[in-house]
């Protein structure tokens, strides 16, 4: 397998807009010029945003459609699902949605099928669409495309490896155990986060039926912890038996954190301390 190792081929990209709308720039980016039978490798599509425009996360929160990206590949190849950076709270009057302003950069991991013979070229597409919101809301779309060639040794390019970096300083971490728990609290959720010099806490929830966007996430410091209060989607019956998303808070150096939640809900304790 090729790893973490990974370059960027030839970008095919499309500059969508109008005198009214935004300029969205989209460039499909693969990890390297070359990979060998059986390799799995990363395919970036990057999308340059012009202020103030904003496009959205697979949650959109309160309002928006999720950015998507649809891939076209040769038979028997397989993409990962796409992978995001961690989403920042956007602010329209009332409404709090999940997106990216300036830039977004969208992962996924193909894998050549082993029986694919050296010598070829293939055409690595996809189709890309979103919604840019500011006052108004236009949705867009492009169409990218690279070629990568199946061959007896790998060959990575400096590019796509600078891309690849630039995608993971701001996707999110895998938490140590512990660092992060969560039970029921009446009609919603208490987190608990192991780290009490956290300021700053946000919970992206992964889907718009679990924690409501707009709701308020109070925090309370205690002695090593803090609880973050969740309430619960009202487009939900039922609180989740998991809690899934993205958790975002400034560390005591200052510096951002995001961590990706997949953990169970939990029943409250007896006394009511949840630890």
């Amino acid at each position: 397998m090729l790893g973490a190792t990974l370059l960027s081929l030839v970008m095919v990209g499309q500059t969508w807009g109008e005198p009214s709308a935004p300029e969205i720039t989209v460039n499909l980016v693969s990890s390297h010029f070359s990979v060998m039978p059986g390799d799995r490798f990363a395919v970036l599509v990057e999308m340059d945003i012009s202020d103030p425009w904003h496009v959205y996360w697979k949650n959109p929160g309160d309002s928006g459609i999720p950015t998507r990206v649809e891939w076209d590949l040769p038979e028997g190849w397989k993409a990962s699902k796409l992978e995001f950076p961690a989403p920042h709270r956007l602010t329209a009057g009332d409404l709090i949605s999940y997106g990216f302003e300036h830039k977004l950069t969208l992962l996924s991991w193909v894998t050549v099928p082993s029986n694919t013979k050296p010598g070829r070229e293939f055409k690595i597409g996809a189709q890309v669409n979103w919604l840019a919101c500011v006052e108004q809301c236009i949705p867009g779309d492009a169409d990218v495309s690279a070629m990568v060639r199946v061959a007896h040794a790998p060959k990575a390019n400096n590019l796509g490896m600078t891309a690849l970096t630039g995608f993971r300083r701001g996707a999110p971490k895998s938490p140590g155990d512990g660092l992060i728990n969560v039970w029921r609290k009446g009609d919603g959720y208490s987190l608990v986060l192991n780290d009490a010099e956290a300021t700053s806490i946000f919970f992206f929830a992964d889907s718009y039926d679990v924690v409501s966007p707009g709701a308020d996430q109070l925090s309370t410091k205690q002695d090593g912890y803090v609880e973050v209060n969740l309430v619960k989607s009202p487009y939900s019956e039922e609180l989740a038996m998991r809690l899934k998303g993205v958790l975002t808070y400034i560390d005591k150096n200052g510096d951002q954190q995001a961590y990706a939640v997949n953990v169970p809900v939990r029943l409250p304790t007896r006394d009511g301390e949840n630890k």
